[in-house]
């Protein structure tokens, strides 16, 4: 697939198995997608800044990383204006409210809970194709 075609979605988890699990239930999805799976905040950075890289529609963000946490990375985000734009979703395996909370006042829009199998996965991926639907951002 051309890459500046279909919705960019980028994830940044610095677990392989967790990524593959996403990369497999948005492919079977029927999203018209690229798909790109970054291991830790300052690569995610330095791919961002690359000009030939298209900036994500989306952004599937682990907050529990080593280096750069989520956190970090959603601050970093919000100062500058072209990043902010990207639709966040933080994965993680935290349920404690206090993180929701605090991701959510940081820019994400959307927490969901880590998958940890493909049928799970596959769930997941159908309440983010409803949320980019109604932000009008699937393609």
């Amino acid at each position: 697939m051309n890459a500046s075609t279909g919705l960019q979605v980028t994830m940044v988890d610095d677990d392989d198995e967790d990524a593959f699990l996403m990369r497999r239930a948005l492919e079977d999805s029927g999203l018209n997608l690229n798909f790109t799976h970054i291991d830790n905040g300052l690569s995610f950075f330095q791919y961002l800044e690359d000009e030939a890289v298209k900036i994500p529609d989306v952004l599937l963000l682990d907050i529990n990383m080593p280096g750069m946490d989520g956190y970090e990375i959603l601050k970093r985000l919000a100062e500058n204006v072209e990043w902010a734009k990207i639709h966040v979703a933080v994965l993680t395996t935290s349920t404690l409210d206090a993180d929701r909370k605090k991701v959510m006042t940081n820019g994400a829009r959307e927490f969901y809970s880590k998958p940890s199998s493909i049928s799970e996965a596959n769930v997941l991926v159908f309440q983010i194709k409803e949320w980019l639907t109604s932000l009008g951002v699937t393609k």
